[in-house]
């Protein structure tokens, strides 16, 4: 292949979906609000119009989320009567830090209108409540949710959480709110009160475990390297010590390891190797981390003890001999 012909495989691979076991819990959840919003239009919904997706960088919650979106028909867009373009979803990815303010302007962005980063919170509020009607967003997903941590302190979870909790309870408005984001999420639901957790749902995006979801990981394997990229496994490649490297090496994370059966499954392609080998694995990991090849995930016996988080750390040990 050439130059564009690559890019445009990997493209294609990439968009592929490949099912996570949480994504029927977390589609089935995603339903539950759109139900919601019908039964709010009929005089009779409940107060739980908001969804916090948990789960680690990488665990796979974004393609799920972005997957569910797309396939989603109340989620697409539409023309009203006047030829405008409605959006009942919009999605936005919360700055860091992220206030009422700084959520409102991403929403403003998002749909093309000018933004005012010197509204007073109160304003801000009421503000991205009006324009959410106004435009006909019924759904509104913030994506590294947990960027409105401003504060590290009870005052400050306190305050965003009347904030939110104003925002989806609005009585005109059948306004539902996803949030998605790495574990310090959870703290906006953590109060004593539990005033925005009584009024929210949670699906979690856990941790795969070895070996207990080794079928998951030879899944992955196969349905990447084989279905995808037309490639034959090495035998090595059916060992249950290869799958475990790969989970270990992507950080026991679903989506991570679909990257990272992908990246040495690139490598193989690029280079016209029809037989996926450990060999692959171990380039993809060295280029990936950057480690010393005695503590590469892929080349070394003792792959249980080696932490892909410290695959540098004689960096910094030399460093800090250096200086001492």
């Amino acid at each position: 292949m050439n130059d564009d012909e690559l890019s445009q495989f990997r493209a294609r691979v990439r968009s592929h979906v490949i099912p996570n076991d949480r994504d029927a819990p977390l589609k089935s959840q995603v339903r539950d609000l759109i139900d919601n919003v019908n039964d709010i239009r009929n005089g009779g919904g409940s107060r739980r119009r908001s969804l916090f997706v948990i789960g680690e960088s990488g665990s796979g919650k974004s393609f799920s989320l972005r997957n569910i979106f797309a396939t989603t028909p109340e989620f697409q867009a539409y023309p009203d009567e006047h030829g405008r373009t409605m959006r009942p979803l919009i999605s936005v990815e919360a700055p860091r830090p992220c206030g009422i303010v700084d959520l409102c302007n991403e929403v403003l962005k998002k749909l093309g209108l000018p933004q005012n980063h010197s509204m007073k919170p109160a304003f801000a509020r009421e503000t991205l409540r009006t324009i959410l009607r106004e435009h006909g967003v019924i759904y509104l997903h913030v994506d590294e949710a947990q960027h409105m941590l401003r504060h590290p302190t009870e005052h400050a979870v306190r305050v965003m959480q009347d904030q939110l909790k104003v925002l989806v309870q609005t009585q005109e408005w059948p306004l539902h709110v996803i949030f998605s984001g790495v574990l310090d999420l959870d703290r906006l639901l953590q109060t004593d009160d539990f005033q925005l957790g009584n009024r929210s749902d949670v699906r979690r995006f856990g941790e795969l475990t070895w070996p207990g979801d080794r079928k998951i990981v030879e899944r992955i394997l196969t349905e990447v390297a084989c279905d995808q990229c037309g490639l034959a496994l090495d035998k090595k490649m059916l060992e249950d010590e290869v799958h475990g490297r790969i989970w270990k090496a992507s950080l026991k994370e679903f989506g991570t390891s679909i990257e990272t059966v992908q990246g040495a499954s690139f490598l193989a392609v690029k280079n016209g190797h029809p037989v996926l080998g450990s060999a692959h694995f171990a380039r993809y990991y060295e280029r990936h981390y950057g480690c010393l090849p005695v503590d590469n995930m892929f080349l070394a016996k003792t792959w249980l003890d080696i932490d892909p988080k410290k695959a540098r750390a004689d960096i910094a040990l030399a460093f800090k001999k250096k200086r001492n």
